[in-house]
Parts: C-alpha cells; sequence; structure tokens
C-alpha cells in the first residue's frame, strides 16, 4: 500500500501543482523558516504545493486554471467570474 505523502505526491503531480523549489529556496525554507521540508512533505523530494483554482465543466474537463509558483499570486472573485463568463458557464441575472 502507498503512503499518504506518495499519494498526495501523485495527485500533485497529475494536477501540475507540484513545485520544486531551487537549491537556495530549500536551504531558506528549512534553515531559517524550520520548515523540515523532508519531514513533512512528499518523501525525501522537499516539493511545494502550489495554490490553483480550477474551474470544471460539466463534463468533468478543467477549462480554466490559475497556476502561479508564487503563493502571493492567486486568482481573484474577478478572474474567476471572468473566466466562468467566457465558458458561458455562468449566467448572472442582474
Amino acid at each position: 500500500m502507498r503512503s499518504k505523502k506518495l499519494l498526495l505526491l501523485e495527485i500533485a503531480t497529475a494536477f501540475d501543482v507540484n513545485y520544486k523549489a531551487s537549491a537556495m529556496q530549500t536551504l531558506t525554507y528549512n534553515l531559517l523558516l524550520g520548515a523540515k521540508l523532508k519531514k513533512s512533505h512528499s518523501e525525501d523530494l522537499q516539493n511545494l504545493p502550489i495554490p490553483v483554482t480550477f474551474i470544471i465543466n460539466k463534463d468533468g474537463i478543467i477549462s480554466w486554471r490559475q497556476f502561479d509558483p508564487d503563493y502571493k499570486n492567486r486568482s481573484s472573485v474577478k478572474d474567476i467570474l471572468n473566466a466562468l463568463k467566457s465558458r458561458n458557464s455562468l449566467q448572472i441575472n442582474k
């Protein structure tokens, strides 16, 4: 049976939301911030999760995705609504 960490890594990889930090970033996270990425994250890879927003259509297909390795750059409500409108997924009643 696969470990929970390995399963989560496989899911993150499948959805392309897995981020491999540079050596300098890893050093900063581990030493300066005390993150202990090897212990707390997926196996020994020290990968980081990335906040992602998906829009999934009625057929289960991902029709829009906001993705940025910089965790501070996240989709806004306006971004999501614009994406929904452009795909005729959302009708807004005024």
